[in-house]
C-alpha cells in the first residue's frame, strides 16, 4: 500500500511515520521512517555606488556593485544594468559573503539606472534585488560680452569697460576674469 501526502514547507523539517499494525496472531507490530527536506531560502541584497553623484559632460565613472548573499543557500547569477547593461557574473557565494564588480561608464547626460542581481540555487530557486544609483552630469557653459563706455576717444581720455558674464548652464562654479589690456 501506498500513502502520499502534500506539504508546503516554510521550514526544515524532519518527518517521522509510525506504521502500526496487527498480525494474523493479534500482536502488535511497528515500523518507523523518517525523512528530512531542507527547505531553501534563497536571498540577495545589492548596492550600487558610483564613484561620484556629480561629473562634468564626457567623465567616466566607475559603479560599484556588491551582491551579497543573505539567504541559507550557496547562489550562482549576474548583475545587469537597466542602461548599461551586463555588468558580469558571480560562482557559488556561500551565505553570508558577498561579490563586487565594477563597470566604467562614460556619460554625457544625467544618468538613472537600475541593477538587477538574479541568483539561482542548486534546486533552481531564484532571488533577486535592485538597485538605483543617480548621477548628475554638469554641462558648464558660460558667455561673456565686454563693452566700452565709447568706441572713440580723444588721446589721453578715460574709457570705463563693462563686463557681463553670464552663466548659460546654471551649473554652479566660480570664473575668474581676467583681462589682457590691464
Amino acid at each position: 500500500i501506498t500513502f502520499t501526502k502534500t506539504l508546503a514547507l516554510t521550514a526544515n523539517t524532519t518527518n517521522i511515520a509510525t506504521a502500526v499494525g496487527v498480525d494474523q496472531t493479534g500482536a502488535s507490530v511497528t515500523d518507523q521512517a523518517s525523512a528530512t527536506v531542507r527547505v531553501l531560502h534563497p536571498s540577495l541584497t545589492l548596492t550600487k555606488t558610483p564613484s561620484s553623484t556629480k561629473v562634468e559632460n564626457g567623465t567616466s565613472v566607475l559603479y560599484t556593485y556588491n551582491v551579497t548573499n543573505t539567504g541559507d543557500v550557496t547562489l550562482s547569477g549576474n548583475i545587469t544594468d537597466s542602461i548599461f547593461g551586463s555588468v558580469g557574473t558571480f560562482t557559488n557565494l556561500p551565505p553570508g559573503f558577498w561579490a563586487t564588480l565594477t563597470k566604467p561608464q562614460l556619460l554625457i547626460s544625467n544618468t538613472t539606472n537600475v541593477a538587477t542581481a538574479i541568483g539561482v540555487d542548486q534546486a533552481g530557486g531564484v532571488a533577486t534585488a535592485n538597485a538605483t544609483a543617480f548621477v548628475r552630469v554638469l554641462h558648464p557653459t558660460i558667455s561673456l560680452t565686454k563693452t566700452p563706455n565709447a568706441t572713440k576717444v580723444e588721446n589721453g581720455y578715460t574709457v570705463t569697460y563693462t563686463y557681463n558674464e553670464t552663466n548659460i548652464r546654471y551649473t554652479p562654479y566660480p570664473v575668474p576674469l581676467a583681462d589682457t589690456v590691464y
